[in-house]
C-alpha cells in the first residue's frame, strides 16, 4: 500500500500534538479528606473539604438555593444515599473570592443518620448553574 507524503506529514503532526502535555484547570477544585479509612460506629469523623475558586468570579455558595450549591453525599454499600438528620444547609451564605481557598469541616455522624456498621462512600461537590 502506498501512502502519500502529505498524509504522512499530517499524521505525524497529529501524533505530535497528542504527545504535548496539556494543563487543564477546573473552575472549582474540591478536595475531600477523612482522618482515617476506618471508624467506630458513632465515633466523630470530621470530613475536611477544601474548595478553591479558579472561576475568575466571586462564588456565593448556599446549600439549598442559588446558582452555586455545595453538596456532600454519604452512600451505603448497595448505592443507598444516607439522608441528612435535618434540613439545615451544610454551607450557607459563604462567599469565595477568585483564587481563594476555603476549608470546611463536617462531623459526618452528627450530620447523617449512620446507624449501622458497614462500608460507606463519601462524595463532595459543587453544583454551579445546574452543572456538577
Amino acid at each position: 500500500m502506498l501512502i502519500n507524503r502529505q498524509w504522512k506529514m499530517g499524521l505525524g503532526a497529529m501524533i505530535g500534538l497528542m504527545a504535548v502535555p496539556a494543563w487543564v484547570a477546573a473552575q472549582i477544585a474540591i478536595t475531600l479528606t477523612l482522618p482515617s479509612a476506618k471508624a467506630l460506629l458513632y465515633e466523630d469523623v470530621i470530613a475536611t473539604v477544601v474548595i478553591q475558586n479558579n472561576s475568575g468570579q466571586m462564588l456565593t455558595m448556599d446549600s439549598s438555593r442559588g446558582p452555586v450549591r455545595f453538596w456532600l453525599d454519604v452512600e451505603r454499600d448497595g448505592g443507598r444515599i444516607i439522608s441528612l438528620r435535618d434540613d439545615a444547609p451544610l454551607v450557607s451564605a459563604v462567599e469565595i473570592m477568585p483564587g481563594e481557598v476555603r476549608t470546611f469541616g463536617f462531623d459526618v455522624p452528627r450530620l447523617y443518620a449512620i446507624r449501622s456498621q458497614g462500608l460507606y462512600k463519601m462524595r463532595a461537590g459543587v453544583e454551579m448553574n445546574g452543572a456538577h
